[in-house]
């Protein structure tokens, strides 16, 4: 799980680069799937992803990984509003890798559809690195696949108190 609060203007970019670094770092450290040869830790023809650069833009670079990997990612978006899918379904062959994703924007839709316990929901609230965790879990039981990332934070203008402010942003990975 990673929390990172950010600036309202700046929650598409930073978001990007978030989620594209958690699933660049655990397709890096896992390599390819079993059967399909050892990496060591790298993917076949690279030393390390360059990711976002004039030439590939971050979710033409997570495509990528997951494609040469041969991982499958799931997505659970409560405040983003499914725009990670949306980046990622933009991307030509993207139901080879991208498996489903649940836009969980009530509390009801993440108990009821990703199975995040409504105690956790009623003490930490919906936005907390717990619930994150609950939803990337639930998501990838859900679909199933290899990796689950979800996003919940306070995307605002409004919803937001002193220790949670407009920008703060939990994003879950269950892999």
């Amino acid at each position: 799980m990673l929390g990172l609060s950010i600036k309202r203007k700046r929650v598409d970019q930073e978001l990007r680069c978030e989620v594209t670094a958690v699933c660049t770092e655990l397709l890096m450290e896992q390599g390819t799937k079993s059967g399909a040869g050892d990496t060591g830790g790298e993917l076949p023809g690279q030393e390390a992803p360059r990711l976002g650069n004039e030439q590939e833009e971050l979710e033409q670079a997570v495509a990528r990984l997951l494609w040469e990997s041969g991982r499958t990612i799931a997505l659970a978006e409560s405040c983003s509003g499914g725009l990670l899918c949306h980046y990622l379904t933009n991307i030509p062959g993207s139901s080879l890798y991208l498996l489903g994703g649940v836009v969980a924007y009530s509390n009801e839709a993440k108990t009821g559809i990703l199975g995040v316990d409504p105690a956790v929901l009623m003490e930490e609230g919906a936005v907390s690195g717990t619930v994150a965790e609950m939803m990337a879990a639930g998501i990838r039981r859900l679909c199933p696949s290899d990796i689950g990332v979800s996003i919940t934070g306070i995307a605002g203008p409004g919803g937001a108190t002193p220790t949670k402010p407009v920008g703060l942003t939990y994003i879950g990975l269950e892999a």
